[in-house]
């Protein structure tokens, strides 16, 4: 009997591998119901584990990866200062870092070892920002075709003067007009706030030089732009649907021995944006949004 093979991005997202020992914890699995030798066999290496033929054909099988990882892989997210935010139904921004970052009162970031030497990564949420935006369209009956039609217009408004107060579960901002284009934009500021704030949480302000933003908010013109100005860092948006695949085939290319690589998208693909407003949003997010998130923060615990 073949005993199942996993890597260690997987096995640490269970909660019940230690990334210090890179061993199954025998106290979580016993508290879990578990025995040791229910658990696959975890490598903690790109590597070549098995040779197999499919139809006739020799098949290598390497070690595979998260899906975050992997897509950081192809992101190029390697160095202090680089950020993946990857803006699907939930926000979760992505690093690596030489040590691993907790968050003992919230839980809302997960540690783990990295694939490729010893580095740890980390998977830091904000929650369901995407779904929240979503059902602040359907409310105003605004369809994505539309909204991009919109987004010129939204780029002349001011930055707010009041603190906005968001509501995911309904999708809807304080303050909200009978403008659906002003609705939008401070929907936008909320979440670009919740991202500097989070960088902030990790101390990586700092340190960062540059956000590398995947999902459906990269394909807006309009919000890597808010990003970039309310953090003061580039934002590098990649509308590159092949991402994670991607880095999972340069994961496999290292392990037989190639070079590694970051996506490989074509200029379209990738929009940059620099700051603007810089001490415009700077006084807004210190003096007015800062504080919400402050005490949600606290609240939250």
């Amino acid at each position: 009997r073949c005993r199942p093979v996993t890597d260690i991005t997987h096995a640490q997202m269970t909660g019940m591998f230690d990334i210090h020992t890179r061993k199954w914890d025998r106290e979580i699995l016993g508290w879990c119901g578990c025995e040791l030798d229910w658990m696959p066999q975890v490598l903690d290496s790109l590597q070549v584990f098995a040779e197999v033929k499919v139809r006739g054909v020799d098949v290598s099988l390497i070690t595979s990866s998260h899906d975050q990882y992997a897509a950081m892989r192809a992101a190029g997210v390697d160095a202090v200062g680089e950020f993946m935010l990857g803006t699907g139904t939930a926000w979760v921004l992505n690093g690596k870092s030489d040590q691993p970052l907790y968050d003992e009162k919230h839980f809302s970031i997960h540690p783990g070892r990295d694939l490729v030497g010893n580095d740890y990564g980390y998977i830091a949420t904000m929650g369901a920002l995407g779904q929240g935006f979503d059902r602040l369209l359907d409310r105003l009956g605004v369809s994505y075709e539309g909204l991009a039609g919109m987004e010129a217009e939204m780029t002349t408004m001011p930055v707010p003067r009041y603190a906005i107060e968001m509501d995911i579960s309904s999708g809807s901002v304080s303050e909200e007009t009978k403008s659906p284009l002003l609705s939008m934009r401070r929907y936008m500021e909320s979440a670009g706030a919740q991202v500097r704030f989070l960088l902030e949480k990790l101390d990586k302000i700092h340190d960062a030089k540059k956000i590398v933003m995947t999902g459906g908010a990269a394909s807006s013109g309009i919000w890597p732009a808010i990003v970039a100005g309310i953090c003061n860092i580039p934002v590098e948006a990649v509308t590159f649907h092949e991402m994670t695949a991607y880095g999972a085939a340069v994961y496999a290319r290292m392990a037989m021995g190639g070079e590694t690589s970051s996506y490989n998208a074509s200029e379209d693909q990738i929009l940059r944006f620099e700051p603007f407003r810089v001490d415009e949003y700077n006084g807004w997010y210190q003096t007015r949004q800062r504080p919400i998130l402050e005490r949600k923060n606290e609240n939250d615990r």
